[in-house]
């Protein structure tokens, strides 16, 4: 039982019902809400999303990029004047420089393969240098070689001299024909000029299905219905010890 019933009409004893009354319909109700956002946090991750494994010196870049593959990419420590201060990351950038080249990683951890009702996001900052190199873009969460969600230069709007940041998700449901195929974040330079790529990030998070959401509702419902007793009980106690 939830709460309380048949209370003796003394006036300690009253009080104390009432006391214990209200505070079951705070746990009631704690735990309602509580239900209603408990989501939990799965890890799939990705290595080296802001490139800064591999130290390089100013104005020093490579055609290598630890835990990524690709073809025409690499990473790069600027010098002055190719980003506005404070732009990039850390000290490197990854970068593709023209229409041919790509790099990409495989997701590590749990959900790494497509899962149903996992809400994955992707988040990524692109750079354009001051001269207005690098226009054309993608940022795409892919599995088994079909594109789920991307962003492009038509999503976000690039700035000379800066790093843009976009985020985008994408959540399965059960009848997805990928489900369980490997996830990796691609990166492609869709333009002639280079582009830039910093702090590429993944995060899965558990969606709660819709009947869970029917079965709190239905909860709530019975909650408030047994306050609304609870409360006019409560009202009787009262009166009946003024």
């Amino acid at each position: 039982m939830l709460f309380r019933s048949g209370c003796s009409l003394r006036l300690s004893e009253a009080n104390s019902c009432i006391y214990k009354n209200r505070m079951s319909m705070k746990r009631f109700f704690g735990f309602a809400v509580a239900a209603a956002t408990m989501v939990s946090v799965n890890a799939a991750s990705i290595s080296n999303g802001d490139f800064e494994t591999d130290a390089r010196l100013d104005g020093v870049f490579t055609g290598t990029i630890t835990g990524w593959t690709g073809s025409n990419f690499g990473i790069f420590n600027p010098t002055d004047g190719l980003f506005n201060p404070g732009q990039v990351g850390g000290n490197n950038y990854g970068f593709i420089n023209t229409a041919a080249g790509t790099f990409s990683q495989n997701l590590t951890g749990e959900n790494s393969t497509l899962t149903a009702n996992i809400q994955y996001t992707v988040t990524a900052r692109v750079g354009q240098r001051t001269n207005g190199d690098g226009t054309d873009f993608e940022v795409a969460l892919v599995a088994n070689g079909n594109t789920l969600a991307s962003r492009t230069q038509a999503d976000i709007t690039l700035s000379a001299g800066n790093f843009t940041a976009l985020s985008f998700s994408f959540t399965p449901d059960g009848g997805n024909a990928n489900l369980g195929q490997q996830l990796s974040i691609v990166l492609n330079n869709d333009g002639a000029t280079q582009i830039g790529f910093d702090d590429v990030t993944i995060s899965a998070v558990a969606v709660p299905e819709p009947t869970t959401y029917a079965l709190i509702s239905g909860l709530g419902l019975v909650g408030m219905a047994a306050y609304r007793r609870s409360e006019e009980h409560t009202s009787e106690l009262q009166s009946q010890n003024r």
